[in-house]
């Protein structure tokens, strides 16, 4: 990494495969498409991913595809995105996928933190279900950084019990049990507006940004589930000192609210973070 220019600089959004791939070379490969995962009911999960952004200057595509050692599964996700013009402010996407998701969604500590908690001592943060499906977008991104998409979901959702009980320390205890979720079929529409840049691997680099989403299910579409769920996290970051630092130290505060109506399935429940060493997430 070239220490003359800035984080801003060496991770912008979009550009981690130009920026780190060409001028950190392996560790710009590695983290431009690796997708590596401890927990306890994949156990290590190794996987690959990528992205083309621009196929050509109305198509864009992603994919990914993993498989864990414990629990024998192959995920994968393939995303394909049309824009109606070259300077991509209306589109539709669809994609189709298997995967292993965090129960109301990754919060406050990462995967790789996460995998680094599970693998060294059995501390597993999250509660997690598979899901099988696919969906179709609408995609609206009238002026960067604010985007909107208005997705048609129709997935699989399963539990998944514990698969291993490896770690490097603390061979004796056991890894908790993963809680069942509500098994059935969820046929959502979901409307998600994130206000601010992308953001960028490993945090190196933190985004002010607002998340809203509004969530609605029902027998109508064809599923098991009847629920309208709305949530919303705002997060800003505040310099303390060191304003010249490359590694600016700061201050992050972060700001969460959920509301539904009708019956959420456990998948779709809000979390209270809590710390990560010890305990779970509360569901609420």
């Amino acid at each position: 990494i070239d220490s003359t220019q800035n984080l801003e600089v060496q991770f912008r959004p979009g550009g981690i495969t130009a920026t780190l791939g060409e001028s950190a070379g392996i560790l710009g490969a590695v983290l431009t498409y690796e997708d590596f995962v401890f927990n306890r009911v994949e156990g290590l999960h190794l996987g690959l991913k990528g992205e083309i952004e621009k196929i050509t200057s109305v198509l864009g595509a992603s994919a990914k595809i993993g498989y864990g050692l414990s629990d024998r599964l192959t995920t994968y996700l393939l995303r394909t995105e049309v824009f109606t013009t070259q300077k991509r402010t209306f589109g539709v996407a669809g994609e189709i996928s298997r995967e292993v998701e965090a129960v109301g969604g990754e919060g406050l500590y990462g995967r790789l933190w996460n995998s680094f908690t599970s693998l060294a001592s059995k501390t597993d943060y999250y509660d997690y279900y598979r899901t099988d499906g696919w969906g179709v977008s609408l995609l609206l991104r009238p002026l960067r950084p604010a985007r909107a998409a208005l997705t048609y979901t129709d997935e699989e959702d399963r539990s998944l019990p514990v698969a291993t009980n490896y770690s490097i320390l603390h061979r004796a205890r056991t890894f908790r049990d993963n809680p069942s979720i509500d098994n059935g079929t969820l046929r959502s529409l979901r409307l998600d507006v994130r206000l601010g840049e992308e953001e960028v691997p490993l945090e190196l680099i933190t985004r002010d940004a607002a998340d809203i989403s509004f969530e609605y299910a029902s027998p109508w579409l064809g599923g098991d589930f009847s629920f309208t769920r709305f949530s919303f996290i705002g997060s800003k970051s505040f310099t303390t000192f060191g304003t010249s630092f490359l590694l600016k130290p700061t201050l992050r505060v972060q700001l969460a609210l959920g509301l539904s109506a009708g019956t959420l399935p456990r998948q779709r429940l809000f979390t209270i973070e809590t710390a990560s060493s010890g305990y779970a997430p509360s569901a609420a």
